[in-house]
């Protein structure tokens, strides 16, 4: 039937780019998105091909198939440029709940050039994280901690953590300092070798999208 072909094209294709999706979140936007773009013009020009040298030995039902493999293709390449490259459209807005009543949070990392700096915690290697207050402002908290730390940075905010389930949001900043930081709470990594970096999925998945320096919005 028509409409099964086409509900198995579209969820077909979409499994497709999701996993894609899942496998390339760590790379920088750009290059996402015209991946994307590519991924779904190629997958068109396969079902194309397919469609055109199979044409003299099917019937029409299942050449109209192939047609519906080669929209989806296409319209899951294109939303997935789109909405990668224009995040703000409203038509591609995430519907989200209120963050009224949520926990807010600064998650901070240091870096060089060539390091990137993990604050030393308790149990493990981190971000800085720093309980916020209703009345705080992200730029007055910033300048305190870096004078209390003794560096001069450039300030850079470059995303946001949302969980649901335990009502926080985490505002990451990625900060540039001029040079190594020399204390004790403070260890360095290179930026090159983030295999070395800490394996706790959420501290991993801030610092790898901080890393990117491109604005970034994550909600589970």
């Amino acid at each position: 039937m028509l409409w099964i072909d086409l509900a198995g094209a579209v969820l077909g294709i979409g499994l497709i780019f999701f996993i894609i999706n899942r496998a390339l979140r760590f790379i920088k936007n750009n290059r996402r998105a015209f991946i994307n773009l590519g991924l779904g013009l190629f997958l068109a020009l396969l079902f194309f091909l397919a469609w055109y040298f199979d044409q003299k030995n099917q019937t029409s039902e299942a050449l109209l198939a192939y047609l519906f493999y080669i929209a989806a293709s296409i319209a899951h390449g294109f939303i997935g440029f789109a909405s990668i490259m224009f995040p703000k459209l409203a038509y591609l807005k995430q519907r989200t709940t209120s963050k009224v009543y949520y926990q807010e949070y600064l998650y901070v990392l240091l870096r060089t050039e060539e390091q990137i700096f993990l604050f030393k915690k308790a149990k493990h290697l981190g971000g800085f994280v720093y309980k916020l207050k209703k009345t705080d402002y992200h730029d007055d908290v910033l300048k305190t901690l870096c004078t209390k730390w003794g560096v001069k940075t450039s300030i850079m905010n470059q995303g946001k953590m949302i969980i649901n389930q335990e009502k926080t949001i985490y505002h990451a900043y990625l900060l540039f300092v001029s040079k190594p930081m020399e204390s004790a709470n403070w260890l360095g990594y290179s930026i090159k070798d983030p295999s070395q970096w800490p394996n706790d999925p959420f501290e991993r998945e801030m610092m790898l999208r901080l890393n990117l320096q491109e604005p970034f919005k994550i909600e589970k």
